[in-house]
C-alpha cells in the first residue's frame, strides 16, 4: 500500500484487514488517505477502523 501511494495509485480497501492495514499506512503516510477507496460495507460488530 505505501509504495502505491508513492507512485499515486488509486488503492481499493476491502475488509476489516485491509481497512486496518490502511489505518497503519495513513500514519505512516498522512497523505495516503487521499488515494484510498473503501469499498467493503458490512453488519460487522467490529470496534470502528475510521482513519
Amino acid at each position: 500500500m505505501q509504495q502505491a501511494v508513492k507512485l499515486q495509485m488509486i488503492l481499493l480497501i476491502d475488509g476489516f484487514i485491509g481497512a486496518a492495514a490502511a489505518r497503519i499506512v495513513c500514519a505512516l503516510s498522512p497523505n495516503a488517505q487521499q488515494y484510498m477507496i473503501f469499498a467493503h460495507c458490512s453488519g460487522e460488530t467490529k470496534p470502528s477502523m475510521r482513519i
